[in-house]
């Protein structure tokens, strides 16, 4: 157990932040935990981390009902040139700060940065019918209508675009950024939420968000034919790459994420040819994130025992809304830790913590942690 006192001589009033992520491409500077529980969803580190399991980019899982398909799964297209796992979500990541949301797709593997092909959908305002139920780029699928998306990101052709529900492009090329790096098959990317004209504020409430993964193809999603070729993957309906109104309606999504590998068939089998009835992602397989929880340290309604409100920071940095002019902090046996002058707007810090919020007699606020991991 690490204990500390966190003194902050205050010019403004503050507020505090989760850690930034810079988009390169490298993972590094996401901090939470790993587990190695697959089909799970959790917040560490001030991230919110589903864990997908490997190997479950199969599609329909070749048992779609009351369709005419191939009756096994998804397959990729035979060119050597595909990996076999640029459709297999791994990992998934998300973060914020003051500022930016940030994600973290994990692939089993990638040669290319032109191949995969990932849609995020958010529901923000949680209204049934309230926003788009179509997923952008021809994937072929819908959402529940329960969970009908204000945004989408589209992270495809080595790039990214951002929808909103009226199908706006609002990608701006300095708000929002993209990086493919086939090297552990991660793509990061980050977004100014100024790009989300929303009357809600994104990162103090709560969004409902979809992840999908196929391939791509000029920018939009692969078709997925009957029989697996050279440049299409088989398991699906059709042939030669075909959008024909009769080969369209099978999703052309290999993998989902915030489902189990044993249900997600359920989401993407449900099509009818014979009525072009598409499948849809169902409300239980969306992910459910309080931004409170990744966005940094937040006052908490429940009280310690001297009655004092109780502040919670993720390992990692903090950010101040605002210059401070001093920061002290102590090791409980008294032991200064850190010190820090003069226009600050960050901190970095080595444990998460929980902070009591006092004030001195000169009238400073002070932060005192009361607990840390």
């Amino acid at each position: 157990m690490h204990r500390y006192i966190v003194a902050v001589a205050l010019l403004v009033a503050v507020r505090l932040y989760a850690h930034s992520i810079t988009v390169d491409g490298d993972p590094t500077d996401w901090i939470g935990a790993t587990i190695s529980q697959n089909d799970t969803g959790y917040v560490d580190g001030g991230e919110y981390v589903w864990i997908d399991t490997v190997g479950d980019d199969i599609g329909d899982g070749g048992d779609a009902l009351n369709a005419n398909d191939n009756p096994d799964g998804y397959t990729y297209p035979t060119d050597s040139s595909f990996t076999g796992g640029e459709a297999d979500i791994v990992q998934f990541r998300l973060t914020a700060d003051d500022q930016n949301m940030y994600f973290l797709v994990k692939l089993d593997s990638f040669a290319s940065v032109y191949t995969p092909m990932v849609v995020i959908t958010i529901d923000v305002d949680h209204v049934s019918g309230s926003g788009e139920v179509w997923l952008p780029q021809d994937a072929d699928l819908q959402v529940d209508s329960l969970i009908a998306w204000e945004y989408a990101i589209v992270l495809g052709d080595d790039n990214i675009k951002v929808f909103n529900s009226s199908w706006t492009d609002i990608t701006d090329s300095v708000q929002a950024q993209a990086v493919f790096n086939p090297n552990g098959g991660y793509i990061e990317a980050g977004l100014n939420t100024s790009l989300l004209n929303s009357s809600v504020n994104i990162l103090d409430t709560t969004i409902y968000l979809t992840c999908a993964a196929g391939l791509n193809e000029f920018g939009h999603f692969k078709e997925v034919d009957s029989l697996a070729t050279q440049w299409h993957g088989g398991g699906g309906i059709g042939s030669n790459g075909s959008t024909d109104s009769i080969f369209w309606v099978e999703p052309d999504v290999y993998d989902l994420a915030f489902v189990p590998h044993n249900e997600q068939v359920n989401d993407l089998n449900a099509y009818n040819d014979s009525t072009l009835t598409p499948s849809f992602i169902r409300a239980t397989s969306a992910a459910e994130v309080n931004m409170k929880d990744v966005s940094g340290i937040k006052e908490e309604h429940k009280k310690i025992a001297n009655n004092l409100p109780v502040l919670f920071a993720h390992k990692g940095v903090i950010r101040f809304d605002g210059n401070i002019d001093r920061v002290v902090v102590y090791a409980e046996n008294g032991a200064k830790i850190i010190e820090r002058s003069g226009n600050i707007n960050s901190l970095a810090l080595p444990h998460g913590a929980f902070f009591a919020l006092v004030k001195s007699k000169k009238g400073q606020k002070l932060y005192r942690i009361i607990s840390a991991r």
